[in-house]
């Protein structure tokens, strides 16, 4: 059994929240939540964000609600471990994939068991994607054993949070910034990933090497862990409420 945090920060619903556009007659987080809350393997399911709207949006699918600790994710992060504290390993999920399934989070969950990490993120074939999603946007990443794109959750162990906290607060908030990006991993490596020159093994060595961390990329084949409603693809969020649109009761 493993708990689970719901990031939910960037403002209430009425400043524009991502979490709390409409799906397909309920908010998107709720789908999420509804997912972690009914995965077999989920413990408690903790949202952080605007606390009203989060228990308006979701009810009992919530163990608790923790207001956002600032505009970071890191720091929004740390805020929700401390309503779990002792957990061993924590899953935290992105609020933008209300297309994700308890069958999606399972089969996430039973990948990250057969190898020990410290980290793990899932990795969806570009073929997936585009084969279920025809006509979705996404960043594809070329690396030697095919080419990726990243799911919107991941797993860690809360205890390693404090040593890569300056770190991964630096990553994402470079992560649309290429150079910055390669000054932390080095240009060498960069210029070889960039290339697709790298396999999945050396991504995960070196960017062990940066963070003292054990690494994992899970090859997963759910795209609906990966198609987020990203609003500069209105694309996305048209194939997103098609798909909801499907799920209710005819």
């Amino acid at each position: 059994m493993i708990d689970a945090l719901l990031l939910a920060g960037g403002g209430d619903a009425a400043s524009g929240n991502k979490a709390f556009m409409d799906g397909a007659g309920r908010p998107m987080v709720w789908y999420v939540a509804r997912a972690l809350a009914e995965a077999p393997s989920i413990g408690r399911v903790v949202a952080i964000g605007p606390p009203e709207d989060l228990r308006k949006a979701c009810g009992d699918l919530l163990a608790d609600v923790i207001p956002e600790a600032g505009g970071s994710v890191v720091e929004n992060l740390v805020s929700g471990l401390a309503a779990l504290p002792a957990a061993p390993r924590v899953l935290a999920a992105a609020t933008d994939i209300p297309l994700a399934t308890p069958d999606a989070v399972e089969e996430f969950l039973s990948a990250c068991t057969k190898e020990e990490a410290d980290f793990y993120y899932p990795i969806v074939p570009q073929s997936v994607v585009e084969d279920r999603y025809p006509g979705a946007r996404k960043t594809f990443v070329r690396v030697l054993d095919g080419s990726f794109t990243g799911g919107s959750m991941f797993i860690f162990d809360p205890g390693v949070v404090p040593q890569v906290r300056d770190l991964a607060d630096k990553m994402i908030r470079a992560r649309k910034k290429p150079w910055i990006m390669a000054s932390l991993i080095g240009w060498s490596t960069a210029m070889k990933l960039t290339s697709g020159r790298l396999s999945i093994k050396e991504v995960e060595a070196k960017l062990g090497e940066v963070t003292h961390l054990v690494l994992r990329a899970v090859i997963i084949r759910r795209p609906e862990l990966a198609l987020d409603a990203d609003l500069e693809h209105p694309e996305n969020l048209a194939i997103i409420r098609q798909e909801l649109q499907k799920t209710i009761p005819g």
